[in-house]
């Protein structure tokens, strides 16, 4: 009070009659509703934090599952294009095509 500390005792006294009323009872309500309030914005952080973490590892789970499957997409690709290149068959032809008469190239 006036920038000073009161004692228990002095709280008691003053929150027991002010203006003919005892907020004794609403202070400890309000009081234990604060701490209350503390450890929930407390476990709050702490929760947020847990879920940022997982997030964080969902995240870079997702970034390597991603690169996965650009890389062995691309492994694929590469396979499907080294069977195609060793089994093609070129093959010349001459003869009618749809233009007339001449020379057609397969690959």
């Amino acid at each position: 009070m006036n920038g000073e500390t009161l004692s228990p005792e002095a709280q008691a006294a003053l929150l027991s009659n002010i203006g003919g009323t005892d907020y004794t009872a609403l202070w400890e309500e309000a009081r234990s509703s604060r701490a209350l309030g503390t450890g929930l914005t407390i476990g709050g952080g702490v929760a947020a934090l847990g879920g940022l973490i997982a997030t964080c590892a969902g995240l870079a789970a997702m970034g390597v599952g991603i690169t996965k499957i650009v890389k062995s997409g691309k492994k694929l690709d590469g396979i499907v294009s080294s069977y195609n290149n060793g089994n093609s068959v070129t093959q010349v032809t001459l003869g009618p095509t749809s233009n007339g008469f001449g020379i057609s190239l397969m690959f």
